[in-house]
């Protein structure tokens, strides 16, 4: 029992500690929250990307571009990691920062930037990795903080049944 309560005591000293050097933020619509304009060590962040209307999709503000503009991986077996890199350039005449890469489906996975400010005319490069756990189309978004806003970069790929027949989300049989 006391070694339960200590286990308890020292998660909620943790939470205690951390609490106030986090931020709670949120970008999507499949929680109908949508969280911009924050302020990340004196950096305004703010949305921009290809669900505005009119915009195109993956359609980048003025001084960005990412190559390729949406990632495809097209058909790709289950359960075996799939790699691929972006390239992102300031095409700007001033330093970009770049914060973070997040993703809201397990499907897909990002690295960190190569580096963390970008010069003008200079660019980084980061994977994305996709991780098939269920056959068909899966496609989400990757969003991209950096000064100049938050980049909805689109990703899709076609899972199918592996060579070794590895199903990740089966029925469960009775």
């Amino acid at each position: 029992m006391c070694r339960g309560m200590l286990w308890c005591y020292v998660l909620a000293l943790t939470l205690v500690d951390i609490s106030p050097h986090t931020k709670l933020t949120a970008l999507g619509k499949s929680h109908d929250i949508t969280l911009h304009d924050s302020l990340v060590e004196g950096i305004n962040f703010q949305e921009w990307g290809g669900e505005g209307v009119g915009e195109e999709e993956g359609a980048a503000p003025a001084g960005v571009a990412l190559r390729p503009a949406a990632l495809h991986f097209g058909p790709s077996a289950l359960a075996a990691p799939h790699a691929r890199s972006v390239t992102l350039t300031n095409t700007g005449n001033t330093t970009l920062h770049l914060a973070s890469v997040a993703g809201t489906t397990p499907d897909f996975h990002a690295s960190f930037f190569e580096s963390k400010t970008l010069a003008p005319r200079t660019n980084t490069t980061f994977s994305v990795v996709y991780l098939g756990r269920r056959a068909g189309h899966v496609a989400a978004h990757l969003y991209i903080h950096t000064s100049l806003g938050v980049y909805n970069y689109p990703v899709s790929a076609v899972g199918v049944a592996s060579e070794y027949e590895v199903c990740v989300e089966r029925a469960p049989t009775l």
